[in-house]
């Protein structure tokens, strides 16, 4: 009998960093850990400060009349800040999880679209205030 057919693929440990640039966060306290979303998941993504990211959502949503989370806002700033869309998922096409493992190989940094909440991949590293892993991912972006 082959060893190598009873060998169980072992699956890849996800990998979390708590993350939270929000300037009121004084490491005792969790400020709008699920309001801002949105501008910690654009930090992550591109280094860029709170105040900055907000800034640039902010102005976003008076061009076009939509709160600085709404998606016609970020995905906006998202383009301008170089990344591009990859996909729209399906329902129960993937999970984040599943993307960390393609960020991890290809050295890439994710921005991606769950159920009421964005969060950051870099290189196979989960960047939120939470572990979010086993989300299923509605839409993602990728740096260029």
């Amino acid at each position: 009998m082959d060893k190598t057919s009873n060998k169980i693929k072992k699956k890849e440990k996800i990998m979390f960093t708590y993350f939270n640039p929000n300037p009121l966060y004084d490491g005792k306290r969790k400020p709008w850990r699920h309001v801002d979303c949105v501008v910690r998941a654009i930090c992550a993504g591109t280094g860029k400060t709170w105040i900055e990211v907000y800034g640039l959502l902010t102005k976003e949503g008076e061009k076009n009349y939509t709160m600085p989370n709404d998606i016609v806002s970020y995905s906006k700033v998202l383009q301008q800040l170089g990344f591009r869309e990859v996909k729209k998922c399906k329902s129960g096409e993937m999970c984040i999880q599943d993307l960390c493992s393609a960020s991890k190989k290809n050295k890439s940094t994710l921005i991606i679209k769950v159920e009421r909440h964005l969060t950051c991949i870099k290189e196979g590293v989960i960047y939120d205030t939470w572990d979010c892993s086993k989300q299923e991912v509605i839409q993602y972006w990728e740096k260029v």
